[in-house]
C-alpha cells in the first residue's frame, strides 16, 4: 500500500469518521465501490476485522454483482478462521463469475484450510491448463502453500521456485522462499536461484536478501555482506538487511565496514537497544573502549533491564582492570539474566581478581549448574581452585563434571589435579594416555599450571608423543 502524505491520511480519517457516524445510526449512504474498498482496506490493516466485514457487507448490499468485494470479503473470513463461511461467499461469486481466476484461488486456500486437500489439489490442476504466466506464477504460490500445511518444505521451495521463474515480479512468492529455504535446509539451491533473479533485475533487493540469509546459513559471511549491502543500497529503509549485513561483517571481523552499515542504517531507521550493543561490541573489537561503553550506555538507557549491555560493558571495566566497576556490571547482567553461564563465570573470574574467593567459588558454581554440559566452564573452575590451592576439591569437582562431559574434554585437568597433589604415577599414567589420544590438548595442562613446563616426568612423556615432522 502507499504510503499516505499528511494531506491524504487526514481525508482518510474524515472518511472513515463520516462512515462511523451513519453506520451507527445505520444509515451508510451510497458509496462509490472505491471508497468502500479504500474504508475496507483501513479496517483490515489496523486488524478490526468485524468492522472490516461490516464494511463490506454494506459494500455488497449497494453492489451485490462485485466480485471484488466478494474476493475482499472471502480473504477476510479466511483470515478471520472462518473457512467454511468463506466458500460460500466463494461459491455465490462463482454465481455471478464462474471463470473468475480470483475466485478459484480463493477455493484452493479454503479446501485447503478445511483439510480438503486433495479437492485443491484437483483444482489447481484444473486451473493450470490454459493458464499464462502470471496465473502460473499465482497458483504455484498457492500450491507451495498447501505443501506449507503438510510440511512437505522441500516440495514447497520448489513450487515456489517455479512461481517466481514463471512471475519474478510476484513479490508475495519472493518473500515466502526464505521460509521453505530455512525449513528444508535447501540454502545450496537456494543461492542458485536467487542468483538467476538478479540476473533478471538486479534491482530485486528482496532477492539480495535472500541470497545474503542464504550465505549466512552456510557461513559464507563474505559473500553475505555483499549481498545484504545491496539489499539495503536498492532499499535504504530496508532495515533487515542493514542488521544483517552488519552481523555478517562482525562475523568476518570487518568492525570497521559493521560500524559503517549501523551509521547508514541511523539514517533511515531509530536504532534500539540491540543496535547500540552491537555498534559497542564493533568498537570494543577496535579496542576504542570510550567510544564502546557510550554505546553500551545508550542501549541500557534504551532497555533497563537489557543484560547483555550490562555484561559488555563488564567486560569493558575487565579489559581497564577496573574490577570493582566490573563486578557491578556483571552483577545487573546477572539480575536481569540470572541463568546465564557466561555471566555467571564472568562474575566469579571478576570476583577472583580482587581475591574475594569464596564469592568467586560461589558463582562458578552456580556457571556450571546452569551449563553443565559446557567443559569450558568445569576448565574455569578447576583452573580457580588449582590456582588457589584447593587440589582436593578440584580434583572432585573433574570427577563430577566428568558425569555431564566427554571425559576427553577434562583429562588435562586431571592430570593437573592428580599431579599437584602428589599423585605422580596415576597423574603420568593418566597424562600418557591423553597425549596419545590429543597431544594438542597438552597446552590447556600447562594453562592450568605453568610450573609443569619444568617437571622431568612431564617432559619426557611430550618427547614420546610429540608427533614427528
Amino acid at each position: 500500500m502507499e504510503k499516505q502524505t499528511p494531506g491524504s491520511n487526514q481525508t482518510l480519517l474524515t472518511l472513515v469518521s463520516e462512515y462511523e457516524a451513519m453506520s451507527q445510526k445505520g444509515t451508510v449512504g451510497f458509496y462509490e465501490e472505491t471508497v468502500f474498498s479504500t474504508l475496507f482496506t483501513y479496517y483490515f490493516e489496523e486488524e478490526q476485522f468485524e468492522d472490516a466485514l461490516m464494511v463490506i457487507e454494506y459494500a455488497l448490499a449497494q453492489h451485490p454483482y462485485s466480485i471484488d468485494f466478494y474476493s475482499k470479503k472471502a480473504q477476510l473470513l479466511l483470515e478471520m478462521k472462518r473457512e467454511i463461511e468463506a466458500l460460500q461467499c466463494l461459491d455465490k461469486a462463482l454465481t455471478y463469475a464462474p471463470s473468475e481466476f480470483l475466485i478459484q484461488l480463493l477455493r484452493v486456500e479454503a479446501l485447503g484450510a478445511i483439510g480438503y486437500i486433495e479437492d485443491a489439489y484437483l483444482l489447481l490442476n484444473e486451473l493450470e491448463e490454459g493458464a499464462d504466466q502470471k496465473e502460473i506464477s499465482d497458483l504455484y504460490l498457492s500450491r507451495a502453500m498447501l505443501y506449507e500445511q503438510q510440511e512437505r518444505f522441500e516440495d514447497m521451495f520448489y513450487a515456489l521456485r517455479r512461481s517466481i521463474l514463471a512471475n519474478p515480479d510476484n513479490s508475495d512468492t519472493l518473500t515466502r522462499i526464505w521460509f521453505s529455504v530455512e525449513m528444508g535446509q535447501l540454502h545450496k539451491e537456494s543461492i542458485e536461484l536467487h542468483h538467476r533473479l538478479i540476473d533478471i533485475n538486479a534491482y530485486n533487493y528482496v532477492a539480495w536478501y535472500n541470497l545474503g540469509y542464504a550465505y549466512s546459513a552456510l557461513e559464507d559471511h563474505k559473500n553475505a555482506c555483499d549481498a545484504f549491502e545491496y539489499a539495503y543500497l536498492i532499499n535504504e529503509e530496508f532495515e533487515f538487511a542493514y542488521r544483517h549485513c552488519a552481523d555478517a561483517c562482525i562475523k568476518t571481523q570487518q568492525y570497521e565496514r559493521a560500524l559503517r552499515c549501523f551509521e547508514d542504517a541511523m539514517e533511515h531507521v531509530s536504532p534500539d537497544a540491540d543496535f547500540r550493543v552491537k555498534m559497542g561490541f564493533c568498537y570494543e573489537s577496535l579496542d576504542n573502549l570510550i567510544q564502546a561503553k557510550s554505546m553500551y550506555l545508550k542501549a541500557i538507557k534504551l532497555d533497563p533491564e537489557f543484560d547483555c549491555a550490562y555484561y559488555r560493558i563488564a567486560e569493558c571495566f575487565m579489559q581497564e582492570e577496573c574490577w570493582e566497576s566490573a563486578i557491578g556490571a556483571y552483577q545487573s547482567a546477572v539480575r536481569f539474566a540470572p541463568k546465564q553461564e557466561e555471566y555467571l563465570a564472568a562474575l566469579a573470574h571478576a570476583y577472583y581478581q580482587v581475591e574475594e574467593d569464596e564469592q568467586a567459588n560461589e558463582y562458578y558454581r552456580k556457571a556450571i549448574e546452569a551449563a553443565p554440559e559446557s567443559a569450558e566452564y568445569w576448565v574455569q573452575y578447576a583452573t580457580f581452585l588449582l590456582d588457589t590451592g584447593e587440589y582436593n576439591a578440584a580434583l572432585e569437582m573433574i570427577e563430577e563434571g566428568g558425569l555431564y562431559v566427554p571425559e576427553q574434554a577434562l583429562v588435562y585437568c586431571r592430570v593437573a589435579c592428580l599431579l599437584c597433589l602428589g599423585q605422580r604415577q596415576e597423574g603420568l599414567l593418566t597424562l600418557s594416555e591423553a597425549l596419545a589420544e590429543n597431544f594438542d590438548g597438552i597446552d590447556q595442562l600447562f594453562e592450568l599450571v605453568p610450573h609443569l613446563h619444568e617437571d622431568p616426568g612431564v617432559i619426557r612423556l611430550i618427547g614420546i608423543y610429540q608427533p614427528r615432522q
